[in-house]
């Protein structure tokens, strides 16, 4: 492998190493309390909550930016419909603010992404290396195009009589 794509590798794996550690971090500093949905609509009536986050399976009240209240929601039920279900007034849901985000399985999108990749960069490692070891070895497997061809002729070392000059057995052969 060439030098280029070692440090290209070092710095794409550098790269995901900080990514990993500052999402982390960022986890780190945000205290989550797990409730029951009628517990977080209760918090939200008394006004303690200023800010929801709805994903399709859990609803995610922020009292401020460090605290999180997380309650579990019915996948086929609206937010709204939910909250008018226990009778929250539409001007207290109107005063909160709320955003929605889908849920990202990265454990299933990394799990197929490295079964996908994995196989298809081993493969590519292997060709890498049979071709660089192909060309400089004494076969030179995937050079067709050429071909070293060499003449192959007896040893014709002419035999003089000066050389032979004291055997009879040679003599006569000669």
């Amino acid at each position: 492998m060439t030098k280029f794509f070692t440090n290209l590798l070092v710095v794409f794996l550098i790269m995901l190493g900080i990514i990993y550690l500052f999402s982390t971090i960022d986890k780190l500093n945000v205290t989550k309390k797990d409730v029951s949905l009628n517990e977080l609509v209760l918090e939200i009536m008394d006004g303690k909550i200023k800010k929801i986050v709805v994903k399709p399976d859990m609803i995610a009240g922020f009292v401020d930016d460090k605290n999180e209240i997380v309650a579990r929601k019915e996948t086929s039920i609206s937010l709204f419909e939910t909250l008018k279900y226990y009778d929250v007034p539409t001007s207290t849901i109107q005063s909160l603010d709320i955003s929605f985000k889908e849920n990202l399985d990265w454990g299933g999108i990394l799990t197929l992404g490295s079964m996908i990749l994995l196989p298809v960069l081993i493969i590519a490692f292997f060709f890498i290396f049979m071709g660089k070891s192909s060309k400089s070895g004494p076969g030179q497997v995937f050079n067709f195009s050429q071909a070293n061809l060499k003449q192959f002729l007896p040893n014709k070392d002419s035999i003089k009589f000066k050389d032979v000059a004291g055997l009879k057995e040679a003599k006569e052969e000669l």
